[in-house]
């Protein structure tokens, strides 16, 4: 089996999310082993309901802002999974 590991800032509310959540579904089927690595929605975005049932590890330091400091610490805590 092979593994996947997707990684994406956030599963905020709409088109991106919707697209990883079915092709998250869809990979099983063709003996992929999938994960997603994936930070927090921020503000007054809204998490896209579907993160419920699909396989995520919270990467604390990810997010959509760029800054440095938490971008390696986002490395470092992705290579960890």
């Amino acid at each position: 089996m092979h593994k996947i590991l997707i990684v994406i800032a956030r599963l905020n509310k709409g088109g991106t999310a919707a697209y990883i959540s079915e092709l998250v579904k869809q990979l099983p089927k063709k003996k992929y082993e999938v994960l997603i690595a994936t930070g927090y929605v921020q503000g007054s975005e809204i998490e896209d309901e579907s993160t419920e049932s699909l396989p995520i590890v919270r990467i604390k330091h990810l997010g959509r802002k760029i800054s440095p400091i938490n971008d390696l610490r986002a490395h470092l805590e992705l290579k960890k999974v």
